[in-house]
């Protein structure tokens, strides 16, 4: 433990990040924080819970929730700061403008009794725009990581904080306006290059994102998956990993298991996560005739992740944006994983999985299938997949690098 780190306080802006590492809500921020906090940092976490005033530190991190909704301070946060909000910002619903002036005040209550020495908010919008203000009171160096909704736009279901010219300015505001910008994703480095200007590109950084290789590890036995969920050693697991909404690409899943099914009728598709299409896949799914084929099984802990991961197969993340944590905890865990192409690429095509092109559910039925009607490439591809992971995607390496970047902003203060 490093006596130059103790001197690092951090005051993460974290949203609705979970306490234990079992909680699957905003997981890759639990992991950040609690490695920078096993490296010898200050790290207190401000979660956005309303009415909750609770204070606990869990596994070496200090957690702050955003307690009650009458403020004082609040309110004058936004009276001082109402000036200074992009215009079109201003038409949105007012108890917004006002819950993000309340949360930025418990940030900036937590800055001062803590005396905390860096900003760090996790999504440019809102926590980044949150910690925006709290800079602006604190005086505090602001450091942004971007993961995906800030930064992108998906203007059919309105996913996304650019999607509206009303978030875009605040994302822009927030950026522009940070000491450093993280990127876990090089289509999400340019973006925000593209956001903020070229000029400022010095002050923006691709860090891989970080996966905890002795967690998610191809040595994790997953037969109690199969037990506990009836299914037979003899039949195949294909694993969804991810939540129900459209982004995700579940329904091209299914639809893709129609066709695949018809060659291999011993496969299982197993669904995770909850959401607002679960009716309708379930509907789907029996429409298409393969409700034996396709469990849909809900919300998993984070804690029974590898299980999962190891009892299958092959592993599936159709997200339209790209492969986020899921695919590389899944190519940490030795199976191979099947993307499409576009956005923020993971995976190693031919080497650790498959790319197709995105909505092909054609191809994305004959890559499974190929899979399916090869353990051998499984076999392989997973082994590949397992080192591509090692090499790449170090959480050791990743929080090595974002010290870093804390020293180089307090060095020029």
């Amino acid at each position: 433990m490093s006596c130059h780190n103790k001197s690092i306080k951090l005051v993460v802006v974290a949203g609705p990040v979970g306490t234990t590492p079992r909680e699957m809500s905003r997981a890759f921020i639990f992991d950040e924080a609690f490695m920078l906090a096993k490296k010898g940092l200050t790290v207190h976490v401000v979660r956005s819970s309303l009415f909750d005033h609770s204070y606990e530190v869990s596994y070496g991190i200090h957690f702050h929730n955003l307690g009650g909704y009458i403020s004082l301070d609040a309110f004058r946060m936004v009276i001082k700061n109402l000036p200074k909000y992009p215009a079109p910002s201003l038409l949105r619903k007012i108890y917004l403008i006002y819950w993000e002036n309340l949360y930025a005040s418990r940030v900036t209550t937590i800055i001062r009794r803590t005396n905390a020495t860096i900003i760090h908010a996790h999504f440019a919008y809102p926590e980044g725009f949150v910690g925006l203000l709290a800079k602006r009171e604190t005086k505090r160096p602001l450091v942004i990581s971007v993961w995906g909704r800030d930064v992108q736009a998906d203007p059919d279901s309105g996913y996304g904080a650019l999607t509206s010219r009303r978030t875009a300015d605040l994302v822009r505001e927030a950026l522009s306006n940070a000491d450093a910008i993280i990127a876990s994703a090089l289509n999400h480095y340019w973006t925000v290059i593209k956001l903020i200007g070229d000029h400022e590109r010095q002050k923006v950084f691709y860090l891989p994102p970080g996966i905890d290789t002795s967690r998610f590890h191809p040595s994790i036995n997953g037969s109690v998956v199969r037990r506990v969920l009836g299914i037979q050693e003899d039949q195949n697991i294909v694993l969804f990993p991810k939540h129900l909404h459209r982004i995700y690409g579940v329904e091209l899943l299914i639809r893709a298991a129609s066709k695949v099914v018809k060659e291999h009728p011993n496969t299982i598709f197993l669904i995770l996560g909850d959401g607002p299409l679960l009716s309708y896949l379930k509907s789907l799914t029996n429409n298409l005739g393969i409700e034996r084929n396709v469990r849909f099984v809900g919300q998993v802990p984070r804690s029974l992740m590898p299980f999962f991961y190891a009892a299958s197969d092959i592993v599936v993340d159709p997200t339209i944006f790209g492969q986020g944590y899921a695919a590389l905890e899944a190519m940490a865990c030795g199976k191979p994983v099947i993307g499409f192409r576009t956005g923020q690429v993971k995976i190693a095509d031919k080497l650790s999985g498959y790319l197709v092109e995105p909505y092909d559910i054609e191809a994305l039925a004959d890559n499974i299938a190929l899979l399916l009607g090869d353990p051998e490439l499984r076999r392989q591809m997973g082994k590949n997949a397992r080192m591509y992971v090692e090499r790449n995607f170090s959480l050791e390496r990743r929080i090595n690098m974002l010290i870093n970047i804390y020293d180089r902003i307090l060095g020029q203060l």
